[in-house]
């Protein structure tokens, strides 16, 4: 019998750090409301007396910083001047940076002033940009009209030629050549399939870049063979390619983004559509998205290939324009700013698929908000902390070794009552099943906890990673999650891991389950996808690697579709974990790919 020990801990609403992540992510929710494409990054400090709201911010939105901070504080439940941290007398900084002027000045809304306006960079003459009204070359675009972004419609600030540029032609070891400007940037490919973007100036013999194999459509493939139409509405614009439609889950994302390029720098000329060949069956279409970068294999029997880099040549110059778009400070290839590394896990051990210590650990907080909100316990204060180690046998969870509550109370109240309260109306509503007459607990185990929240101790939000996620024992991804807009993958990538891990283990797939996404700025698939089912899956992890693509969009902006993630819902997630927690905002939580993952099987 092997026994073993996992302890986790959780905190109070009114613990200083979590004091922070809520101001951070009611700022990011306030900022939601207005306007849904805000770039969000807010970082908080809380000190006695004092917080500071800082980080930046590009937004439409306009909101009273002042005001927020003095809400959350008082809802969390600071509301005594004895707490030496009251709603009404802190002192509120806004040091929000100058991305943001509505927001940093915290007066009033200056709707005229143009906010966020993003340089899109040199475009050629000619080069189609999709607008509500259909794909229209960039010298017909103007002032007021409306382009599709990764973040919805935005309307153009400015469209203007800003001079003549270079052009230069790159021709691929395959004999393909594709025009552009010098600065133009290419998707391309390592041996190891990982995806990295590179100025066209740069470019060396070194580089493989996804293309379209010349002469397919008259030598290799006659004109009979099954023709796939996609027409160029289904694009985005140069810099933001992506094929919707029947062919989005068939159709490998690197051709649409190639494609795409292919149209923006009107190498295809047809203005209403684009033919993309396939052979004589769609077996093409599956093997694009399996076979690993491999030259020689992918150069021979596909219509697409990996293609080297060949050579350059320089050629006549052509106007180019510049087009600014609102809010859009960067027109990557899927919106996303960041990269960085997000996991997710899922168990059997509780309902909610997660493991039982951090459950534990966040329903005894949640208890002792409960019991001072309802005054059931009217002498506690809002700062407090729960950690619990499980026994475990064979694995499975047995008894509670120990119980440890730290609760902040009024100055008048004895040691005794506190500790027999605290057994009675929290440890054992939330605790029984486990407890045994070996369990220890340890209350406020100094004999005394007066003075806490920010007065006790600095807070900043972010500083609880571990406790937002699985608990000790668990691997959390690169960065926290509070104050950050789902375009920081850090955060939204880590709903998508839970979500993946938490559907398997609900197919009976696997006991246990762990995955992994990493990216890259601009990517527009990770750059990892792991998977760890220690030793419990009922199939391949081989093949659940294969087949979670197909069920679950891993493009960046897909999770945020996928996870309707750009809705005011984040305050909520600040306290008592962003997992486990099978509520209507926590789409992530959902059950609801089981189905199509057995399916596949």
């Amino acid at each position: 019998m092997k026994k073993q020990f996992f302890t986790s801990e959780s905190v109070c609403c009114g613990h200083p750090d979590k004091v922070a992540d809520t101001i951070a992510d009611a700022v990011l929710d306030e900022i939601l409301k207005q306007d849904k494409f805000s770039r969000v990054a807010c970082e908080v400090f809380v000190s006695k007396g004092y917080v500071i709201v800082a980080g930046e911010i590009t937004t439409k939105a306009w909101v009273d910083i002042n005001n927020l901070v003095r809400e959350v504080v008082r809802d969390i439940g600071y509301t005594k001047p004895e707490y030496g941290f009251d709603y009404r007398t802190l002192a509120v900084l806004n040091t929000i940076s100058g991305q943001s002027p509505d927001i940093a000045r915290g007066v009033k809304k200056t709707g005229a002033e143009k906010q966020g306006a993003g340089d899109q960079g040199c475009i050629k003459k000619g080069s189609l940009v999709r607008t509500e009204k259909g794909f229209l070359p960039i010298e017909m675009i103007k002032p007021g009209d409306l382009a599709v972004t990764p973040y919805g419609l935005k309307k153009v600030i400015n469209a203007r030629m800003t001079g003549v540029k270079k052009i230069v032609e790159i021709i691929f070891s395959n004999g393909f050549s594709l025009e552009c400007t010098p600065e133009h940037k290419i998707l391309c490919y390592d041996k190891k399939n990982f995806t990295y973007w590179k100025s066209a100036r740069d470019l060396t013999k070194e580089d493989f870049i996804c293309i379209l194999k010349p002469g397919v459509n008259t030598k290799n493939y006659p004109s009979e063979s099954i023709i796939s139409f996609i027409p160029k509405s289904q694009f985005f614009t140069k810099y933001n390619h992506r094929i919707y439609g029947l062919e989005e889950m068939k159709l490998n994302e690197n051709i649409g983004y190639l494609t795409g390029e292919l149209i923006g720098d009107g190498y295809v000329r047809n203005p209403f559509r684009l033919s993309l060949y396939f052979g004589d069956n769609f077996s093409h279409l599956l093997r694009v998205k399996e076979i690993m970068i491999d030259e020689g294999r992918l150069g021979k029997n596909l219509p697409f290939g990996i293609a080297r880099f060949k050579k350059r040549i320089k050629k006549s110059a052509a106007s180019v324009y510049d087009l600014e778009i609102e809010d859009v400070n960067i027109f990557s290839a899927n919106g996303i700013f960041v990269h960085n590394s997000a996991t997710g896990y899922a168990c059997r051990e509780t309902s909610g698929l997660m493991p039982l210590p951090i459950m534990l650990a966040h329903k005894l907080v949640a208890k002792l908000a409960e019991v001072r909100k309802n005054k059931v316990l009217p002498y506690l204060r809002p700062d407090g902390k729960s950690q619990v180690t499980l026994e475990y046998e064979n694995e499975i969870p047995k008894r509670l070794n120990n119980v440890v509550i730290a609760a902040q109370h009024d100055p008048n109240v004895s040691s005794k009552k506190i500790k027999e309260d605290i057994i009675k109306n929290i440890i054992i509503p939330v605790c029984k099943k486990y407890l045994d007459s070996k369990t220890k607990f340890y209350i406020n185990n100094t004999g005394r906890f007066v003075i806490g929240g920010p007065v006790a101790d600095t807070g900043m939000s972010g500083r609880k990673c571990v406790v937002d996620s699985y608990g000790v024992g668990f691997p959390v991804g690169g960065g926290s999650f509070s104050g950050k807009d789902p375009t920081k993958v850090d955060r939204s990538g880590a709903y998508m891991a839970r979500y993946i891990a938490k559907n398997i283990v609900a197919s009976g797939l696997a006991d246990k389950c762990s995955v992994r996404l990493s990216y890259v700025i601009g990517g527009m698939k990770p750059t990892e996808f792991g998977i760890e089912t220690f030793g419990t899956s009922k199939i391949p992890e081989e093949k659940l690697l294969k087949i979670i693509p197909k069920v679950f969009d891993l493009n960046p902006g897909g999770i945020i579709n996928q996870l309707n993630l750009l809705r005011p819902i984040y305050r909520k997630t600040a306290c008592f974990g962003h997992f486990g927690r099978e509520e209507p905002e926590f789409t992530w939580e959902k059950k609801d790919k089981v189905k199509e993952l057995l399916k596949l099987i």
